[in-house]
Formats: structure tokens, C-alpha cells, sequence
């Protein structure tokens, strides 16, 4: 199972301090492109240790990106080019824009995902957004949702169940303090990687587990 380490700076000697300093410690790095000011996409790539995945996101996915979302879409295609091992897009975006991110993403895999930051809607729903995410043929389907109880983690385990079992690569968890057990759950169902800070200041989302304690919980399992 892989561990992947969320980078959230605003400084690109700060991003490749971080690169050198836990390449050991991670299988992935996700890069946010949104934040950073003195953007080099090809030295960040150029010099990332481990497979590099990167994400732009706007205020609806809790990120800075402030221009248009043609500029966001083309500063991922750009990543793509570049040599980024994966990139990720919302399915919120402007399905023309996800369609000429598709036609131009070179040889990075693509991971399409849907955040609900309200609530873990029942199962039927999710395999409907799920449904709509296939049709663009992504490399991986991603699913993260908001835990309201701890019993809302059961509906994402039947969703990886059901993923599984159509044989489709994807990446599912619960945000929130009552979604905790399905980040070290998921992983074991089959999910591609699962997303683990430093330490707690460094979380890109509620409700995520340090590597140290995820991995110490996975070697329990």
C-alpha cells in the first residue's frame, strides 16, 4: 500500500527541502500548484525523488488558485507536459475543460475525483457520481466524502467493495474526525494510495492520520 505526503508550500526551495528530506518516507508526493508563488514546474519535477502528483485547486476544493478555470486547468496540462506522473481534476470542472485536459495530459495518468464536504451520501449516489466519472475513462476514480458518524465510514467501504470488485483503480476515504477508520481501512480494500501528513499542523484535510500513525496502524492490520 502507498503513502502519499500532501505538499502545501508557497516556496519552491521549501518544496525541494521537502522532497529531500522524506523521500524515504513516502511512496507519492502530491504537489498543490495553487499556492506556490515562484512556480518552476519543470525543476519541481526534474528533481521530485518519487512519483509526483499534482493538483490546482480553486475555493471549491479548499484551495488559493485565483484565476479562471481555464488558467487552472492549463497550469495542469502544463504539470502534465512536464512529465507529472499523475494529475488530478475535479469532476466539478467544465467538462470541456476535463476533455481537453484528457486530449492533452501526455503519458500522466489522470485520477478524476468528487469531494462532498457536507456529508458520505448513501451508496446509490456515489456509484452514480462514480458512473459519471467513468465515462471520461480516468486512470483512477477518487471519492473522498465528509463523515458525519463514524457509521457513514460503512457506505465508503461498500464503495471500494463495489470498485473492487468492477475492477477499477480508485482512492476512497471519509474526511472528518468520524471518518479517521477509513484511512487505514481503505487502503486494505484495495484503495491506490491514501494521503498522510508530516505532523497535524501540516493536514491538507480534515480528519487525516500522520504517516507514522498510519503506517503504525496498517502493520497492525
Amino acid at each position: 500500500m502507498k503513502i502519499c505526503l500532501p505538499v502545501q508550500e508557497s516556496s519552491q526551495q521549501k518544496i525541494l527541502e521537502i522532497f529531500k528530506k522524506h523521500a524515504d518516507d513516502y511512496d507519492i508526493f502530491e504537489l498543490w500548484l495553487d499556492g506556490i508563488k515562484d512556480l518552476d514546474i519543470l525543476d519541481l519535477i526534474k528533481n521530485c525523488p518519487k512519483p509526483l502528483l499534482c493538483v490546482c485547486k480553486g475555493d471549491e476544493e479548499r484551495g488559493s488558485f485565483e484565476g479562471s478555470e481555464e488558467s487552472r486547468i492549463n497550469l495542469l496540462i502544463q504539470a502534465a507536459q512536464a512529465g507529472a506522473d499523475f494529475i488530478d481534476v475535479g469532476i466539478h470542472t467544465d467538462k470541456k475543460l476535463i476533455k481537453k485536459l484528457f486530449k492533452s495530459k501526455g503519458k500522466s495518468q489522470v485520477v478524476l475525483s468528487c469531494h462532498n464536504w457536507d456529508k458520505t451520501p448513501k451508496l446509490t449516489s456515489m456509484l452514480s457520481k462514480i458512473s459519471e466519472m467513468i465515462d471520461f475513462q480516468p486512470d483512477c476514480v477518487k471519492y473522498v466524502s465528509y463523515a458525519q458518524k463514524v457509521d457513514d465510514n460503512i457506505h465508503i467501504f461498500r464503495l471500494a467493495e463495489n470498485l473492487k470488485k468492477k475492477g477499477l483503480r480508485f482512492i476512497v476515504m471519509c474526511m472528518g474526525r468520524h471518518g479517521k477508520i477509513s484511512r487505514v481501512v481503505c487502503p486494505v480494500l484495495g484503495a491506490e494510495w491514501m494521503y498522510a501528513p508530516i505532523d497535524l499542523r501540516s493536514s491538507s484535510a480534515p480528519g487525516q492520520i500522520t504517516v507514522k500513525d498510519l503506517r503504525g496502524a496498517l502493520e497492525i492490520l
